[in-house]
């Protein structure tokens, strides 16, 4: 009996021939409990026919030999994994190692099947444990490295890859594996050297796909593509380096494979794109041609200025703002053009002192003059006065082709009681306590103030150009409790995104000048300073790193002009 049911012809028995072996089968366990051959034949046939509660029933009604119980739970593990019931094999695998711990193949399939499921630190446990039964197993130390690379322990990864370099050198996974746990440190260009060495010794290696993070993250879009097409020329099924899955049609899409991509982009799906992308300019900057040349290149483009030049050399353009706005006049003047800016000092820079002092130059309303204070030239506080009659600030301003506004500050001493805003600060001597106060203006607030401004000059100038920018200058101090870095960082964001907001209006003949972008950001990328040079820099027989130096702008000046005015001499 025990011959007709021999494992070599099951996989042949029809559905009659398995009930039939089985009541053969439990008529022996009947007379015999003992007969461990049976019980080991009875539960193979009762996992080919599926029968799992019945499995578990015989298992239970031991003991098996341990030689038996690993035949039996071998043979059970193969059954089950032809039938891809992997929650079965966990249990049995489990039952493997209860009898021996130090089964390799136990240890490994239940790593690999912990790794699958996230369970890292059960996996990782296995795992070692497998690797330390069988050092050379070469799959086995790649899933470790793997799972070591999962759990953050990079050093560790790249420790076992170069072990297993040196035992069997030829082996692409663990070239492969250094790729990615290099990537994942950021370290692209060693990261790059591993994939190459992966794809060199097979160049179909599944690392083409892995090897993708990298190249985009390099920004080496047309090498990620080219090698893509080689790829397909030669045959090979790609895989998705993140999702395992096979790529059907189309190149990849760069923009999916940035560093820091995870398994959730599982689904082949592309990211929607407008028809303009701007990327970071690695070349541009990497180079460090002329300052010019890099204002140009890195961040001026068409939306920053009309089609067609808005002024002539006769143009009347009319500056308003802190001392940056003062010297950026001095320049274009320099390139003999028509350019004025108040004299004002510092103080008319945040967008309250700008839209009250504008509304009385064109309104005559000197309902906030009390909050009118600033420096003389001898550097006492005194209430601003103007130098001319109104109607020598009224005609200015009506005669102008042209203004430019440039904003700085955000922070503002406020008078709680009547609301108004002071241009600079409070003067000790009228300073109260209960009804001044330091206050951050808000970005909703500032967009206001703007538009209103923008409103007061369409109203009593027509429809002339309106130019804003930001002041890069920092501030020298603040009243808050966080450092006058932070409260600069703030204050200057408050600003742009306010100013951003205005922008988005699409304001007729409105522009945005990016005074700001060009010193404060590009500057950060550039081996040369452009604060605290030379020139205006200079104060006190000191450098002052809050000021943007002479030849900056200089430069700045001359794209403005460029830009902006007629070529006409």
């Amino acid at each position: 009996m025990l011959k007709a049911v021999d494992t070599s012809s099951i996989n042949n028995f029809t559905y009659a021939e398995y009930e039939n072996a089985i009541s053969e089968l439990e008529k022996v366990l009947t007379d015999s409990p003992a007969n461990e051959t049976a019980r080991v034949e009875l539960i193979i046939l009762l996992a080919k026919s599926i029968n799992n509660v019945e499995i578990i029933n015989q298992c239970s009604k031991g003991p098996l030999s341990r030689v038996e119980s690993l035949q039996c739970y071998g043979r059970l593990f193969t059954v089950f994994f032809e039938q891809k019931k992997h929650l079965e094999i966990e249990v049995i695998v489990k039952d493997i190692l209860r009898i021996d711990p130090n089964n390799f193949t136990a240890n490994l399939y239940l790593g690999s099947f912990k790794k699958e499921n996230g369970k890292i630190s059960e996996a990782l446990n296995y795992l070692s444990r497998a690797l330390q039964l069988e050092n050379g197993h070469e799959v086995c130390r790649t899933l470790l490295g793997e799972v070591l690379i999962e759990k953050g322990s990079i050093d560790k990864a790249i420790e076992l890859y170069e072990a297993g370099i040196k035992l069997a050198p030829g082996n692409p996974d663990f070239h492969c594996g250094m790729g990615v746990a290099y990537h994942d440190r950021k370290d692209y260009l060693k990261a790059y050297d591993s994939f190459r060495k992966a794809l060199d010794i097979n160049p179909n290696h599944h690392s083409i796909m892995k090897f993708i993070p990298t190249l985009t993250a390099m920004e080496r879009y047309e090498e990620a593509e080219q090698l893509q097409e080689d790829a397909r020329s030669r045959g090979v099924v790609l895989m998705d380096g993140i999702s395992g899955k096979q790529l059907k049609e189309g190149l990849i899409d760069p923009m999916e494979y940035s560093a820091g991509s995870s398994g959730s982009a599982a689904e082949q799906r592309k990211w929607f794109k407008t028809e303009s992308v701007n990327f970071f300019p690695y070349d541009d900057l990497s180079r460090q041609g002329e300052l010019e040349g890099l204002m140009e290149s890195c961040i001026l483009n068409d939306s920053y200025f009309p089609p067609e030049p808005l002024f002539h050399k006769n143009s009347k353009l009319l500056n308003f703002g802190d001392c940056f706005s003062g010297h950026l006049t001095g320049d274009m003047q320099s390139h003999k053009k028509n350019a004025k800016s108040f004299n004002i000092s510092a103080g008319l820079n945040n967008t309250y002192a700008l839209y009250t002092f504008v509304k009385w130059c064109l309104t005559g309303d000197i309902s906030s003059a009390g909050y009118w204070y600033d420096k003389d030239d001898h550097n006492k506080i005194r209430q601003w006065t103007p130098e001319g009659e109104y109607e020598h600030y009224h005609n200015l301003l009506q005669n102008s082709d042209g203004y430019v506004f440039t904003v700085g500050l955000s922070e503002i001493w406020k008078d709680l009681e009547t609301g108004g805003v002071f241009w600079r600060g409070v003067p000790e001597d009228i300073y109260d306590d209960t009804r001044h106060k330091l206050v951050l203006s808000t970005v909703e607030e500032n967009t206001v103030n703007l538009g209103k401004l923008c409103g007061l000059i369409r109203e009593h100038c027509g429809n002339k150009p309106i130019i804003f920018a930001l002041s890069p200058v920092s501030l020298n101090a603040t009243f808050r409790p966080v450092s006058c870095i932070e409260a600069d960082c703030v204050s200057k964001s408050t600003l742009r995104v306010a100013i951003n907001s205005l922008m988005s209006e699409k304001r007729d003949n409105v522009y945005y000048w990016p005074t700001f972008e060009m010193t404060r950001w590009l500057g950060a990328h550039l081996e040369r300073p452009l604060f605290g040079v030379e020139g205006v820099s200079k104060q006190g027989g000191i450098f002052n790193a809050r000021h943007v130096d002479k030849k900056t702008i200089e430069v700045i000046a001359k794209l403005f002009v460029k830009h902006f005015f007629h070529s006409d001499k």
